[in-house]
């Protein structure tokens, strides 16, 4: 979209005229944003003043509220209630307005309120924001309080006086319940969702005309009108009214969604919306809609001024001859609509003559006592036709000013919100908003825009959804993420890491790998794990930007990390995202229309079920849908991947890499031999994995064992920590392994410890792929001992780099330590040839020049590999 809108914008000025008009254009509109007028416009504060009375009740108010509900009892009893959500009654409320009762709207705006109190309470409250225009919602809110006292007939105000201050006042509660950035933005779409079912039921009654009501045709003037549409409304001119409110939103969306196909679902929802629009032949819904694409267009872009005088020269080509027929007729007194709206305004006005100042009071029922005696003869009507002229009636001249004030706080926040805020959509919904008023209050000069309760709660929970963009800022601090800055100010792109481990494992020592080898010369990195994940220190260490996410840990798909990751995604708008074990961030990034890499970086065999059949076709429909690419760690993950249906063309092997490790010195080895009680002369052998099962530990014990048996010393160094760790001990000690078999616990500083090894061990039953503990050992030339596993056959060969056997065989490991304790020349060579594969094939140096070639490539970047 956005690309479209640049494409245009640039045809219409590439030609002399337009350049001419375009710079002129330009000079204009600086000199008007430079004048004091409109820096004091654009410059509407968002920080409460010192000493702010009305902060200070308001402040009275939540202490009050507070210590009503200052019991333990009270807490207990709502810990896990539903009313501690005032997001979900919000959200509900701008969902299901367009469909269901006043009534239930009313009970839904009770709960939110209800809600935000009980947080408030309960001391979960958050930090306050100001603005404003909350203070003119407010006070509208109460003028309308006071109208009911000051009404002719109070008793018949009293309903619709109360019902109207809580919808004015849902602007507070809008702006209250909605407190981060991503739910900002989940309630526009919600709203633009609502109207999308609007639209198709809308759709339908054209469709079937002869089902519906047909009376809002004015048949004399207007014979080629079969229907006037009007969906869930009851009247096309509510629609109308309605859709003023939700297609700039909904263009809104569709200019900032996250990736095409969401893009072209959007602008094919806005289109719908206007068709609909044009069948509710509501002649002050097409001038507002006219005049709310002006803005949205202009202060997208100033040149689209040039299109819009073009359009409008070409109109009568394309706009619909029933379409122009109406809007010709506006003025037209031989119009039953418009005759019959100036002599109610006529009659109106000579009323206000007498009531300006307090009005007659709210609501229909009052207005219908006092309207008749001032009415022309035969004008019936139940209110005035004009939003502006209403107002007065219900509440008189002040009511009006309020509103006026209200209106102009709201404007001004949304113009210093499209001149200050650094993010670009929050500048497309100021944008937005400031078509969807103008629209809306312009219609409301020949209709009463309120007299639909729906419609005006919709209305003012945008207000208070708009006022929130002036908090951009505040927002944004509520978000995982909201320190890295947004697209607009990267000048590289941005590759976004997601690991779902708390601990640092294979996939943990990856990453660390490659952010100490990248300089970032091409692209930036920054890293989400789960809040407390040990790689957090680690990874800022090393100068990467970290994301601690609220999701829970060691699980590879899980519903509440889809969503927040996805909100990061959204907030960040990476440009690759390469995930590590978690499968709820492939799924999230596809949210945000980055490209996605799933790297793999463990081996076991594949279940029969994703093997072949239905399993087999889902697994290959998900790796297509959710991964532009795969990175398998070793050639036996290439199979993996293969076997699970992943496309043979969609697969790197990226072998892993490793900084070389610093040997300790013969202090320090003396210090670690004295803590481990190593004992001086003994053949020492030594593995570094986590203790779990399948990284066999446990029959590794029992080679100890065997070689015990066979009058063979040796001593095993078995470090890291696991599920098996009591298991390990208790077979230690049933077997009488307490000199043979130390388990050191986590080791922070591998290399030191494997400085003290004579062969380095790897007896993985599961999962190995490519072991950066072996390629560590490698660069210190240790030689190797490894199973016959997975990926280590790719790593080592036989008789080269170390010696393998068969996975789970105790004897066979046992003979393979025996073959390297009794022949030192064999252990010599094995060590030259590891430390020479190691600086030829797996440095990190190797290691990160491979990556960044597949992230140029997916970035389409010439001349990459």
């Amino acid at each position: 979209m956005n690309r479209l809108i640049s494409k245009i914008a640039a045809l219409l000025w590439d030609n002399p005229l337009s350049r001419k008009a375009g710079a002129w254009f330009h000079s204009c509109g600086e000199k008007l944003l430079n004048t004091r007028f409109l820096v004091w416009i654009t410059g509407q504060p968002n920080v409460c003043p010192d000493g702010d009375c009305a902060a200070a009740v308001a402040d009275g108010v939540r202490g009050m509220i507070t210590r009503l509900f200052d019991h333990g009892w009270m807490h207990r009893l709502l810990d896990r209630s539903v009313f501690l959500h005032p997001t979900l009654f919000c959200f509900l409320t701008l969902l299901l307005l367009p469909f269901v009762p006043t009534m239930v709207m009313l009970a839904l705006v009770a709960c939110t309120l209800l809600s935000l109190l009980i947080r408030q309470g309960l001391g979960r409250g958050q930090k306050p924001l100001y603005s404003p225009g909350i203070r003119w919602a407010g006070l509208m809110a109460a003028i309308y309080l006071m109208a009911i006292a000051a009404s002719v007939y109070p008793m018949k105000s009293l309903f619709p006086g109360l019902l109207t201050a809580m919808f004015f006042s849902f602007a507070l509660w809008s702006y209250g319940s909605v407190r981060s950035y991503s739910r900002l933005r989940t309630a526009f779409g919600l709203i633009a969702l609502g109207a999308v079912a609007v639209s198709l039921y809308g759709l339908w009654q054209f469709i079937h005309p002869a089902a519906y009501n047909s009376g809002w045709v004015d048949e004399n003037m207007f014979a080629g009108i079969r229907l006037r549409v009007y969906s869930t409304f009851a009247n096309p001119n509510v629609l109308g009214e309605y859709f003023l409110l939700t297609i700039p939103f909904a263009a809104a969306l569709a200019m900032t969604a996250s990736n095409r196909r969401k893009k072209l679902l959007w602008a094919a929802a806005v289109l719908l919306m206007c068709v609909v629009m044009l069948l509710t032949y509501s002649r002050g819904g097409y001038i507002g809609l006219i005049l709310a694409a002006c803005i949205f267009l202009v202060l997208l872009d100033r040149r689209f001024l040039l299109l819009i005088g073009v359009a409008v020269i070409l109109s009568p080509l394309y706009v619909p001859e029933s379409v122009w027929t109406r809007l010709l007729s506006i003025g037209d007194l031989g119009d039953t609509s418009t005759n019959y709206r100036v002599n109610i305004w006529i009659g109106v006005v000579d009323m206000l003559r007498q009531f300006w100042f307090c009005g007659v009071g709210p609501g229909e029922g009052t207005f219908n006592q006092v309207y008749p005696v001032f009415a022309l003869p035969y004008v019936d009507a139940p209110h005035s036709h004009n939003l502006y002229l209403q107002l007065i009636c219900d509440t008189g001249i002040v009511g009006l000013l309020v509103f006026l004030g209200l209106m102009g706080s709201l404007y001004r926040s949304l113009l210093s919100t499209l001149r200050h805020s650094r993010r670009q959509e929050t500048k497309i919904f100021a944008i937005a908003g400031l078509s969807a008023f103008s629209g809306f209050l312009l219609q409301g000069m020949t209709d009463y825009s309120f007299y639909n309760y729906r419609v005006m709660l919709l209305f003012f929970g945008l207000v208070g959804l708009c006022l929130l963009l002036r908090q951009e800022d505040a927002l944004l601090e509520q978000e995982p993420g909201h320190e890295i800055p947004p697209a607009v100010e990267r000048k590289k792109p941005l590759v976004m890491h997601i690991l779902s481990d708390t601990n640092i494992g294979g996939a943990g020592r990856y990453l660390l790998t490659l952010f100490a080898a990248s300089d970032n010369r091409d692209y930036e990195m920054v890293l989400v794990v789960p809040a407390g994940s040990r790689m957090a220190p680690r990874a800022s260490a090393l100068q990467v930007p970290v994301i601690e996410a609220p999701m829970p840990g060691e699980k590879a798909l899980d519903i509440q990390s889809i969503l927040t990751l996805r909100n990061i995604c959204m907030l960040v708008q990476p440009d690759i995202v390469q995930t590590h074990g978690s499968m709820s961030g492939r799924i999230a990034a596809r949210a945000c229309g980055a490209k996605i890499i799933y790297t793999r970086h463990s081996t076991f065999p594949v279940s029969r079920r994703l093997k072949k059949g239905v399993g087999h076709v889902l697994s290959s429909l998900f790796h297509r849908r959710y991964a532009d690419l795969c990175i398998a760690v070793s050639p036996a993950t290439r199979e993996n991947l293969l076997e699970m249906g992943v496309k043979d063309e969609k697969i790197v092997t990226i072998m892993n890499g490793t900084a070389a490790g610093v040997p300790a010195d013969d202090t320090k080895k003396e210090a670690l031999r004295r803590q481990y009680h190593l004992r001086d002369g003994v053949f020492t052998a030594g593995i570094l994995a986590r203790l779990e099962p399948y990284k066999g530990q446990m029959y590794l014990l029992d080679a100890i064992d065997l070689l015990r048996k066979d009058g063979k010393d040796i001593q095993v160094l078995i470090c890291g920590t696991g599920s098996q760790e009591q298991a390990l001990k208790d077979r230690i000690r049933e077997l009488k392994l307490e000199q043979s078999a130390i388990l050191t616990g986590f080791v922070e500083d591998t290399a030191a410890v494997m400085s003290l090894l004579d062969v380095q061990l790897n007896v993985s039953t599961g999962t190995e792929a490519t072991s950066l503990s072996l390629i560590e050992g490698m660069s210190l030339g240790i030689p190797v001992i490894a199973s016959s596993y997975g990926g280590n056959p790719y790593l080592i060969h036989e008789g080269e780099e170390g010696l393998l056997f068969p996975p789970g065989d105790a004897r066979a490991l046992a003979d393979c330590l025996i073959r390297l304790m009794e022949d030192a020349p064999l252990r010599e060579t094995l060590s030259c040839q590891a430390a020479a594969s190691y600086r030829k094939y797996y440095t990190a140096q190797v290691f990160e020049e491979n990556l960044r070639q597949v992230y140029l490539r997916l970035l389409g970047k010439e001349g990459a590999a």
